[in-house]
């Protein structure tokens, strides 16, 4: 599934913490200028229930937040 383009201004990047067997996978939305002013944490629909992470919401939420400086 190709993705959808970023925001003018908006830095979009995939981070992975591990933790035993264990890894959880995400992305940082943050501004291209200057430092971001607070930090949100948006988590997409479980995916047992057909959640993802590029859900339209979540991506709307992170990069609208991101162009607030946030």
């Amino acid at each position: 599934m190709p993705q959808p383009s970023v925001p003018e201004g908006v830095i979009r990047e995939s981070v992975d913490f591990s933790g035993g067997p264990f890894r959880l996978e995400g992305e940082l939305a943050y501004p291209g200028c200057g430092r971001p002013g607070a930090v949100a944490v948006i988590a997409p629909p479980h995916p047992l229930l057909g959640g993802d992470m590029r859900n339209n919401v979540v991506r709307g939420l992170s990069e609208g937040l991101a162009q607030l400086g946030l």
